[in-house]
């Protein structure tokens, strides 16, 4: 069960989808929270684990390809992590704060384009939808 905490109050509120942080607001499915820089709410979020394929899975072709060309060192961390859980075979838990800075990165990468078109493609990879 995804929750997100107010921090001032202490009060934790039930969501219907896990909370994603969008341009100052907690979009939180069925509510929304103000928050203009991620201090007054803290999410705690739910998505399941993957397996390497899985979460390989979940990328589109155009932006593994742009992933693997990346000359920027931040996406080519990103890529090696992923790298070290393939040959370990090890789950990949989307929850994690490296994970999600990461992919929050590949949607803003202020280097260049931007590799993940929209908050909703980091929804949707958390999510485990198979591209």
């Amino acid at each position: 069960m995804a929750t997100i905490k107010d921090n001032h109050s202490g009060k934790v509120f039930q969501v219907s989808q896990n909370p994603v942080w969008i341009y100052g607001v907690w979009e939180c499915g069925d509510q929304r929270f103000t928050d203009i820089d991620q201090s007054a709410y803290t999410p705690t979020l739910d998505y399941a684990l993957q397996t390497p394929a899985q979460f390989y899975g979940t990328f589109k072709v155009s932006e593994m390809v742009a992933i693997k060309d990346s000359s920027d060192p931040y996406v080519k961390e990103f890529f090696a992590r992923f790298q070290v859980f393939q040959a370990g075979n090890q789950l990949i838990d989307p929850n994690t704060v490296t994970v999600q800075e990461g992919l929050q990165y590949l949607a803003a990468n202020p280097a260049a384009t931007p590799i993940l078109a929209n908050q909703q493609r980091i929804i949707d990879i958390c999510n485990g939808v198979l591209q």
